[in-house]
């Protein structure tokens, strides 16, 4: 997959990842890189270190490929090492989400409000993970295990959207709450 321009388009670029789950994602450069939302979970190359150019011309560079990949594969080996406690975490993760994809349709329909109102939108501020556990009747522990699974990278996104006004006001596609979850 090759990335560019992706902000505001999470959700449509976690969904190609998901589909493809040997991919890997090349961005243009060392910097996109580094902000790249999904880091861990495919190995992302930068386009300008990996085509080097020659007196012959461009020249792929087999090399720092390898050395990316033998990162990753190090990665692995290391997220594997600790013991997972996943029981109903999936469940937990879904509730967060569908609680996210709540305040995220506020949030939006909010900034919108406000830059009709006021010619400037304004963000409406992200639960905290205090609040997020009372509105879904979780732990605030259990909310921040969900936060940093590995699975969790929708959680993860939506989160970070949250705390973002660009991000949120140029989100492209709907920001449904998924089918009700069952307590």
């Amino acid at each position: 997959m090759f990335a560019r321009n992706w902000r505001g388009h999470e959700a449509n670029i976690l969904n190609e990842m998901n589909r493809r789950p040997a991919a890997v994602v090349v961005v243009p450069t060392e910097a996109s890189v580094r902000r790249w939302p999904f880091a861990g979970s495919k190995v992302v190359l930068a386009l300008e270190s990996i085509i080097l150019e020659t007196g012959d011309g461009l020249v792929f560079d087999t090399d720092q490929v390898a050395a990316r990949f033998d990162d990753a594969s190090a990665d692995q080996r290391s997220r594997r090492t600790a013991p997972k406690k996943r029981g109903g975490r999936a469940a937990k993760i879904e509730k967060l989400i569908h609680e996210m994809q709540r305040h995220l349709n506020a949030a939006r329909n909010h900034a919108a409000d406000t830059r009709e109102r006021t010619g400037s939108p304004r963000l409406l501020p992200r639960p905290t993970q205090a609040e997020l556990a009372r509105m879904t009747g979780l732990s605030e522990s259990d909310v921040s295990r969900c936060l940093k699974d590995d699975s969790a990278d929708v959680l993860r996104v939506l989160w970070e959207t949250a705390a973002d006004l660009n991000a949120l006001v140029s989100w492209s596609g709907s920001i449904r709450p998924p089918v009700e979850v069952e307590d």
